[in-house]
């Protein structure tokens, strides 16, 4: 899923909770430190830009309805359960 927020490296590891119709919770580990003050600033400005994202709403697959990935998990394991058979013939 393509998030076009932010080219960081945390939203790229939140882009599949940050897009579509996750439920995402976000914890800013703040200090009250003065020599973290600037990194808790970006920290809080971040936390507030996510906070202020509303991302596009997939929509949800109705049962029955073409799922390729399901597909694809089938015959993996049809394939698998092969080998498991040829295996067990050596």
């Amino acid at each position: 899923a393509h998030v076009p927020y932010r080219d960081s490296k945390l939203t790229r590891l939140l882009q599949d909770s940050l897009g579509g119709n996750a439920h995402t919770l976000m914890i800013a580990c703040v200090s009250p430190s003065d020599a973290d003050m600037e990194e808790t600033l970006n920290t809080l400005k971040y936390a507030n830009r996510a906070k202020q994202m509303t991302p596009p709403q997939v929509p949800q697959r109705q049962e029955g309805e073409h799922n390729p990935l399901q597909e694809q998990v089938a015959v993996l394991r049809e394939l698998q359960g092969t080998l498991v058979h040829l295996a067990q013939g050596m």
